[in-house]
């Protein structure tokens, strides 16, 4: 019998993430993507946004996690959806992130009922205002 050669492991690259997300969060418009919503146009970015945005203020979260909320209902899901995605406009994305930092939620969601009924209601205005 013929013994199968052994696989080879692949090595991980690492990266400086702390550097890319401080430097694109800055730059809104450079990954934005430009959509027509009753008649207005808007800057819309993706999850992961989002994510950079929980970092820059020292909260970071995962996509994942934000997807799960999301699913349990912490979390609204945007009103834009295109192509299988979600986008959140600049305002969305700094409501539920200065309304996480307001409800005294420091890394882990100490109390998501409360934080729950906040981030809608906020949100909800946001949205109110900016697309209808």
């Amino acid at each position: 019998m013929q013994s199968e050669p052994k696989k080879r492991k692949r090595k991980k690259k690492k990266r400086n993430i702390g550097y890319l997300r401080s430097r694109h969060f800055t730059l809104w418009a450079t990954s934005g993507r430009q959509v027509l919503i009753n008649g207005k146009e808007h800057t819309v970015y993706t999850r992961a946004k989002l994510v950079e945005a929980f970092g820059r203020y020292g909260v970071p979260k995962t996509p994942t996690t934000l997807r799960l909320w999301e699913k349990e209902g912490i979390l609204p899901k945007s009103p834009i959806f295109i192509s299988n995605k979600y986008f959140y406009t600049q305002a969305m994305i700094e409501c539920i992130v200065l309304t996480y930092i307001e409800c005294g939620n420091d890394k882990l969601l100490l109390n998501p009922e409360y934080y729950k009924n906040r981030v809608w209601e906020e949100f909800n205005k946001v949205v109110q205002k900016e697309l209808f």
